[in-house]
């Protein structure tokens, strides 16, 4: 009886490790979603799991769509990529094995679209 609890414990702290190594069991993945905020936004340089908190905020409630070069990036920073002219991108948080983005398109210097998918 005792080495099945040993075992039962041993697997449970193991599992608890993957979920929290990959990610999955961070504040901000349990916080959804959380109001947009530039600071913030900017600031998520490394776990960037707050990002994918606020995207929904910032897409929905803020808006993207006709939005000049200079707004966005006064808003959001510098895109993470510049895949060409026409369009950006800014990571947002792992997907199991991937990472969201999103991706914005640009025509006559105007965001034209924005939107979240994983690479």
């Amino acid at each position: 009886m005792r080495g099945k609890l040993i075992i039962a414990a041993s697997v449970a702290l193991l599992t608890l490790g993957v979920v929290w190594s990959c990610g999955l069991a961070t504040p901000d993945a349990f916080n959804l979603p959380w109001p947009f905020s530039s600071a913030r936004w900017k600031a998520s340089t490394d776990g960037r799991e707050i990002r994918c908190s606020m995207v929904a905020d910032l897409t929905h409630r803020i808006g993207l769509v006709g939005r000049t070069e200079s707004d966005v990036t006064n808003m959001l920073g510098k895109p993470d990529v510049r895949e060409d002219a026409s369009t950006t991108a800014y990571l947002l948080c792992p997907s199991f094995g991937d990472i969201y983005i999103l991706e914005l398109t640009w025509k006559q210097g105007r965001v034209s679209s924005a939107r979240v998918r994983d690479t």
